[in-house]
């Protein structure tokens, strides 16, 4: 029996080839057919950057898909079924789903909640954090200096399983998704004494750097797939929905 409220999906298709270009114009072509896909309720596609998270430099053998909807058989029928997933899994060499329960979220992105934040499960599933940040123009140059920092401090983080730095448009509009064994591992590394993370999002604030931010927390409820050659969740007691 499936959990019951809206779930997310979040894509990452690996690329080689040719197919790179084809990945690249997703950007422009497919949004117009997600909007009017029935029942999506927010999506975006992604670029992202190279290594662990945040990154100036783009990763062009890699794109992501994110898509938020009404019920886990919405999404799972998109996953399994929708003509958009068939066609990136004709061109991608490899590719890793995770399938996300909103349990906590605040701010907006391009002007939308994106996610309704909904009870936590009892299940111990692992948990995962997406932020994301839209700066002003004057913060740029400023906002990379202090980013560099944060990324290397995730490299081998206790309790990490995962993270991967997204994007819209290059150095402007930056994301961070990540995957945590427990909240306390998470907890400590966005908001410990030494956390290099929460250091760079105070200055941020407080020298008014950000259009529009926002962070959202979930329950990792379903995954398939690996991502350069490993599933992340393969040692995790985590439903294989998808």
């Amino acid at each position: 029996m499936f959990p019951v409220g809206q779930v997310a999906l979040m894509s990452l298709f690996q690329f080689r080839g040719l197919d790179r270009f084809w990945a690249m114009r997703q950007m422009a072509v497919l949004p117009p057919r997600l909007r009017v896909y029935p029942g999506l309720q927010f999506f975006k596609v992604l670029g992202t950057g190279a290594g662990l998270g945040y990154s100036s430099i783009p990763n062009f053998n890699q794109w992501g898909l994110l898509t938020v909807w009404p019920s886990v058989e919405a999404a799972l029928d998109f996953f399994g079924n929708s003509e958009v997933m068939d066609q990136y899994r004709l061109k991608t060499s490899e590719h890793f789903s995770v399938l996300l329960r909103p349990i906590k979220s605040r701010g907006q992105w391009s002007g939308n909640p994106a996610f309704e934040t909904q009870p936590l499960l009892s299940e111990d599933y692992p948990l995962a954090v997406l932020t994301r940040a839209r700066l002003k123009l004057r913060f740029i140059i400023p906002f990379w200096r202090r980013v560099g920092g944060v990324s290397r401090s995730q490299k081998d983080y206790s309790g990490q399983l995962f993270s991967q730095g997204l994007g819209e448009r290059p150095w402007i509009h930056q994301a961070t998704f990540s995957i945590w064994q427990s909240q306390e591992a998470m907890e400590q590394f966005a908001f410990g004494k030494e956390s290099r993370h929460l250091e760079a999002i105070k200055i941020t604030r407080q020298k008014n750097g950000f259009k529009e931010e926002l962070y959202a927390r979930f329950q990792v409820i379903g995954h398939q797939g690996t991502i350069i050659g490993r599933n992340p969740l393969a040692q995790i007691k985590t439903p294989s929905l998808l």
